[in-house]
């Protein structure tokens, strides 16, 4: 079980945006493991429910992660679900075959149709739009957007939001967000929405504390052509964030970002 925020914003339209993740886990250590391939930069996902998990972390899918054409995306876990594949593939997906929301569309409502998947939030975001993927046992897709943020919740238009086991904080994380990404007006408005402790040092504030606590912040940066990925391991109360820009057609500069990325893990 792991505590996510999420979201993102179009600050020009049809050229920048900015997309934020703060990962928050039952640990105060952990090693993000970067996937450097085929026009997409990611952090791999974990199955943290899994059988496998006990012995050894679990990966698979993609976490974060944008691709050469612009696109990024991130989820949050809502539920864990028996026999259900993890969530994070989806993303992958998402990230390795979609350059618009459009595409995403297609890719999501085919996959969950064919698969069950754990339940989740998944927020996508291109210069043109963001849009907030519910994943349960069928997909819906919340679209047409200029920003979105979500948490460990599910939200249905004119019902209570729904809140599983588990999850620690979720509605107030999610209250904050929505109304701090409402005032951003720049990258330095986010970084402040990930170091954000408006309920306290506890597992209610965006910066978790506590028995979940943030591993890693990031956000992504995409300005016209231009895309940057700024990572902070631990909470980002205390941390700096590394920006890491990326040109996915140069080897070269894609290497000096896997050394540059903070974890002992290198891809």
């Amino acid at each position: 079980m792991s505590n996510c925020t999420i979201g993102a914003k179009i600050l020009l339209p049809g050229s920048e945006f900015l997309l934020f993740k703060n990962k928050d886990f039952r640990t105060r250590n952990f090693d993000d493991r970067l996937v450097i391939r085929n026009g997409v930069l990611a952090v791999e996902g974990t199955e943290s429910w899994g059988e496998r998990s006990l012995r050894a972390e679990a990966f698979s899918g993609f976490s974060i992660a944008v691709n050469s054409s612009g696109l990024a995306c991130c989820d949050a876990n809502v539920r864990m679900k028996h026999g259900g594949k993890n969530y994070d593939i989806l993303a992958q997906e998402i990230v390795e075959k979609c350059r618009s929301v459009d595409d995403a569309v297609s890719v999501v409502e085919k996959a969950v149709h064919a698969q069950l998947y754990s339940w989740a939030n998944i927020v996508v975001a291109t210069r043109d739009e963001v849009a907030t993927f519910q994943i349960a046992d069928r997909a819906k897709v919340f679209r047409r957007t200029l920003q979105t943020a979500r948490a460990n919740h599910h939200i249905e238009q004119g019902r209570r939001p729904i809140v599983y086991d588990g999850a620690v904080g979720s509605l107030k994380r999610y209250e904050v967000a929505r109304r701090l990404l409402e005032s951003a007006e720049d990258i330095d408005s986010i970084f402040d929405l990930l170091r954000s402790h408006e309920h306290g040092l506890n597992e209610f504030s965006i910066c978790s504390h506590g028995r979940f606590n943030t591993v890693y912040g990031y956000v992504v940066h995409v300005k016209g052509n231009e895309v940057v990925l700024h990572v902070c391991r631990g909470n980002p109360c205390i941390g700096n964030f590394v920006p890491l820009s990326l040109d996915f057609r140069d080897e070269e500069s894609l290497r000096m970002v896997a050394q540059a990325y903070p974890s002992a893990c290198r891809p």
